[in-house]
């Protein structure tokens, strides 16, 4: 068969891209194969790279380019240490902006006299810290009685994106792209992404990491609306905020703690007379934070030692998020899984979500634009529609 003399650096572009390891690209393809592909070892068949460019989704003639295609991301790549893009985006992460982004525009043409409440001041990174935590924590009515209300992590996150979306914010939490349980969006890639716009201010939050770290990171999106700075992010609530360089990350991660456990307050909390795990414990059920923020804010405030802090927060992450999948295992076995009407308007937005439907009942939008936009099939879409009426 003819042999496809490819350029091999694409190869590795291009898997790299798709966001697959070697051994999870083909089951006709071995890992040593395609590492061999790739290092020029050997060279593949024109079919064999057919498949390829299917299996990474990237036209085929991408493989006899000199050299990788530049990308334009379309937003400030913040998860970097110095604010530096990263050279290649997955493309189930190309295409998760891209979505936010098409459906962002459509809501700013549905809707262009709408004033989003959350935008009513506007701070910038030079803004006392504690001033802007204290307008994020009224805007998202953070209080002793929601704190009361919530009992669990699950009803804290929704709460806030329901406080968040009243507010005027469109959020968007979804661990897939366009509900494909085959295209997972990979958390160490990015935890979420702000659009902001005096219209339709947009966040969109990775649900494949674990309930905590996502509240932390909705409030961090949150921020990044209030301080007019769209950007890809990747607050990891097991580092430090000294390890930050990014001068817009590292106020949005101060503010966002701040918010969770306002310093004055923990430094009240905390006594010195008690151990640090009798201390966390209490902040832990004072604050309704999970063990992961009380470490961090212990931490960040000098109350433990790097010692102490690093080996615990990443054993408790690590275990906070074993607990998740085995709850979500328990539910699937027994439930098979939350039902795609329960969780499709969380993954597109509940306000976004309602929006379109009501376009869709008065004639504005077809049936196909709305199930585009929803990223459903038009018979699902008919379905939910018949579903909502009942």
């Amino acid at each position: 068969m003819a042999l496809a003399y490819v350029n091999p650096e694409l190869l590795v572009w291009a898997r790299t891209k798709a966001n697959l390891a070697p051994d999870k690209v083909s089951r006709n393809f071995a890992a040593a194969r395609i590492l061999a592909w790739e290092s020029g070892a050997q060279i593949p068949t024109f079919a064999q790279v057919e498949e390829l460019a299917t299996k990474y989704k990237v036209p085929l003639l991408t493989f006899f380019l000199t050299e990788p295609p530049t990308e334009v991301t379309p937003l400030t790549d913040l998860r970097t240490l110095r604010g530096a893009a990263r050279k290649t985006l997955s493309s189930n992460f190309n295409e998760a902006i891209n979505d936010a982004i098409v459906r962002q525009d459509w809501y700013r043409e549905e809707f262009p006299n709408a004033k989003p409440r959350i935008l009513s001041k506007q701070f910038s990174i030079d803004d006392d810290v504690v001033s802007v935590a204290e307008y994020v924590r009224k805007t998202l009515r953070i209080n002793d009685d929601l704190l009361k209300e919530c009992t669990k992590w699950r009803d804290f996150l929704d709460k806030l994106s329901e406080n968040a979306e009243a507010a005027g914010v469109l959020v968007l939490r979804s661990s897939l792209v366009a509900n494909n349980p085959t295209r997972k969006l990979d958390v160490k890639e990015f935890r979420g992404f702000a659009l902001t716009d005096d219209v339709a201010p947009l966040i969109f939050i990775n649900s494949n990491d674990t309930t905590t770290a996502q509240v932390f990171t909705l409030i961090h999106e949150v921020v990044h609306i209030c301080i007019n700075q769209s950007g890809i992010s990747n607050p990891d609530p097991t580092k430090p905020l000294e390890g930050i360089r990014n001068k817009t990350e590292l106020f949005c991660n101060r503010v966002a703690a701040e918010v969770l456990v306002p310093r004055q307050k923990f430094m009240r909390s905390w006594w010195n007379s008690l151990s640090n795990a009798d201390n966390l414990k209490r902040i832990v059920q004072h604050y309704k934070v999970s063990n992961m923020v009380a470490l961090r804010r212990a931490y960040d405030l000098d109350k433990i030692s790097a010692d102490y802090f690093f080996p615990a927060v990443k054993a408790d992450y690590a275990r906070f998020k074993k607990k998740e999948q085995k709850d979500e295992e328990k539910e699937t076995s027994s439930k098979g899984g939350p039902e795609l009407w329960v969780v499709f308007p969380i993954r597109s937005g509940r306000k976004f979500t309602e929006s379109v439907f009501v376009s869709l009942q008065g004639g504005k939008v077809s049936h196909i634009d709305a199930a585009r936009l929803l990223g459903l099939s038009v018979p699902t879409l008919e379905v939910f529609a018949k579903r909502r009426a009942a």
